[in-house]
């Protein structure tokens, strides 16, 4: 059988062998979706995340959502279309899981700011072949969301869901809680995650900036602020 130029899967391959990596990951997604509705039944029905009274005026989401993000070429792009899987396109949409059991700040935000349009016609401010990242409004906008005029920028605090923990971790990273070592439920750096940027060094930053990895890293620091 001919060999083919396989770099994507981590060699030369077959097309066997490509089909096969293909279908192994199609089998994988059908798992994972097949363990997040196996964990809903595990819940009780009117189960909610306990968040710090001190965050209760922000939004949160008790649940889960499910949204589908569509990318269109801009006006300056020097493109029409999307190239996927060889096809042309004229829009590339993402189905997005909103995790509001394990993040239910974080997943609240982000749905609010969604149902706010904020995203409606931002332009992918990065895109490298490492991480793809969009969110900023621009400085004359404080760099993220103001619910009003003369209203300072929404900031929501650094939360991490741990696993083997009911509650969350807010405003301090696992390092500065001294549990190192501690799984989270949701790695910001997992392939196909969606995530909230901060500042260095500021953990209670705006939360409007989110970016995701185009493959798993585990070398970088939970601490990035993407720029």
């Amino acid at each position: 059988m001919k060999e083919i130029d396989g770099a994507e899967y981590g060699g030369t391959a077959t097309p066997y062998q490509a089909d096969m990596v293909e279908k192994a990951g199609q089998s994988s997604n059908k798992a994972q979706e097949l363990v997040g509705k196996i964990e809903e039944l595990m819940l009780p029905a009117d189960y909610a995340a306990k968040v710090p009274a001190e965050y209760a005026n922000l939004p949160r989401l008790d649940g889960r959502a499910v949204l589908e993000w569509t990318l269109t070429r801009g006006p300056d792009s020097g493109a029409t279309k999307y190239v996927i899987d060889e096809e042309l396109i004229e829009e590339a949409k993402f189905t997005m899981v909103i995790d509001g059991w394990s993040a239910p700040l974080s997943a609240g935000n982000f749905l609010d700011l969604v149902n706010r349009k904020f995203y409606n016609g931002l332009p992918i401010q990065r895109a490298d072949g490492f991480i793809i990242q969009t969110g900023d409004p621009g400085a004359d906008k404080g760099n993220g969301f103001s619910p009003g005029p003369g209203q300072p920028v929404r900031t929501i605090p650094l939360e991490v869901g741990l696993r083997g923990r009911k509650e969350a971790l807010y405003g301090e990273t696992v390092d500065e809680a001294r549990l190192v070592g501690t799984e989270v439920k949701i790695p910001f750096q997992a392939d196909g995650t969606f995530a909230l940027a901060r500042r260095e060094f500021d953990n209670d930053s705006e939360p409007a900036l989110v970016f995701m990895f185009l493959f798993e890293s585990v070398v970088l620091s939970a601490r990035i602020w993407v720029e």
